[in-house]
């Protein structure tokens, strides 16, 4: 059974988690996690929004952020990933 869909809010607060395909490591090394923060910093610019907190781990990342418009946190979360992905 799916999951219903995620209610978005203006000025919500989120915690969303990122993990490697088949909980492989991603951050393995320093300057991986520099540049993943790098691109945490640029959707920051790019989408407005409040970074309360992240925590990157080796095969994972939380982050916690409220997002001023809702339909930006999708926007956020791909500019992120998908960057780190490149």
């Amino acid at each position: 059974m799916s999951r219903r869909p995620r209610q978005l809010l203006d000025g919500g607060c989120y915690h969303v988690i990122a993990r490697g395909n088949n909980r492989q490591f991603l951050l393995t090394e320093e300057a991986a996690c520099r540049y993943f923060l790098d691109l945490l910093a640029r959707a920051k610019a790019t989408y407005p929004a409040k970074l309360y907190h992240y925590c990157l781990m080796s095969n994972h990342v939380h982050v916690l952020l409220e997002i001023a418009t809702a339909e930006h946190l999708p926007k956020f979360m791909q500019l992120v990933l998908q960057g780190y992905a490149r």
